[in-house]
């Protein structure tokens, strides 16, 4: 590498050089909360304990689906340092897949929320990377995540919607000897306190308006950023949620997303049987997405072959 290059590079190798040295001065035992959470859940389920007690501003108590009980239930009788060691791996991966490259990951360590998200064992990271694949490629990974903090379904692309059907069935087919815990955990979020230690002080009751109007574009970063503020408990390491939302506005020439775009626009032909001829059109025009309806409904002439001389 060039001079110039190896000084791009300086910056990224002290983010790593911080990852190596947070990562070393942790107790061997330690656990983040979310971490520590599952593996208690997915322990309590094989021993037939209650995997929804105790209260949300209790250290490691259970908020998810029983879904993912069931997910950890296996990963619990494995030595804790090693499921915490390829979560640890699983979230370093997932930032390099948002950053673009490992220097840029290296730029994005140098935030301590970026390492702490890294080291604690929380999924946020993983939940960011399910987002960009959701518009990308895929929706099951973020299905799996919705039924972990229900506001990444935010950021589901309509036009998936029958892959995200499909992935939500099989979970709950899974869960089917477990059938109670869906009913105990609506009971137990219903009367859980909305606010939990040191949070944004903004209620989650109206930050949802917002959400829902970022959804109306359609668009893959409007709906990502929808998800991250749509959050009810956003925490200040809930914010590396926003690269999910940055990632695809970065990316949003890429044929692949742009594709999505159309597929999203073309899937919204209900609106013009529900309401009137026309409303898709008139919404694309209100929000910017008028390029991205079917040719037919733009007013766009099809090319007319050119006469040979």
């Amino acid at each position: 590498m060039t001079r110039g290059e190896w000084l791009g590079w300086l910056p990224a190798i002290a983010g790593y050089a911080a990852l190596v040295v947070v990562s070393a001065c942790l107790p061997s035992a330690f656990l983040g909360d979310d971490l520590a959470a599952y593996l208690a859940a997915g322990g309590d389920l094989l021993r037939g304990l209650p995997i929804y007690a105790g209260r949300i501003t209790e250290q490691g108590v259970f908020l998810y689906s029983p879904v993912w009980a069931l997910l950890f239930a296996p990963l619990s009788l494995l030595p804790t340092a090693l499921v915490h060691g390829g979560l640890a791996l699983l979230d370093l991966l997932c930032l390099r897949f948002l950053a673009g490259s490992w220097r840029n990951a290296g730029y994005l360590l140098l935030l301590p929320v970026v390492v702490f998200s890294v080291t604690s064992g929380n999924i946020d990271l993983l939940i960011a990377a399910a987002m960009v694949i959701a518009w990308r490629a895929a929706a099951g990974p973020l299905v799996l995540f919705a039924a972990a903090k229900i506001a990444p379904g935010f950021g589901l692309p309509l036009h998936r919607w029958r892959e995200a059907l499909l992935v939500a069935l099989v979970m709950f087919a899974v869960t089917l000897p477990w059938l109670g815990l869906w009913g105990e955990w609506v009971w137990f979020l219903w009367h859980q306190p909305t606010e939990i230690g040191w949070m944004l002080p903004i209620p989650w009751w109206s930050r949802l308006p917002l959400a829902l109007l970022l959804l109306v574009p359609r668009r893959p970063w409007t709906s990502a950023l929808a998800a991250v503020v749509a959050t009810p408990g956003f925490y200040w390491t809930t914010t590396v949620l926003l690269l999910a939302p940055v990632r695809l506005y970065l990316d949003r020439r890429d044929p692949r997303l742009v594709a999505a775009t159309e597929a999203e626009w073309k899937h919204l032909g209900w609106l013009d049987r529900l309401l009137a001829p026309g409303s898709r059109r008139r919404l694309a025009e209100l929000v910017g997405a008028h390029a991205f309806l079917p040719a037919h409904e733009r007013g766009v002439e099809p090319r007319k072959v050119a006469e040979s001389a």
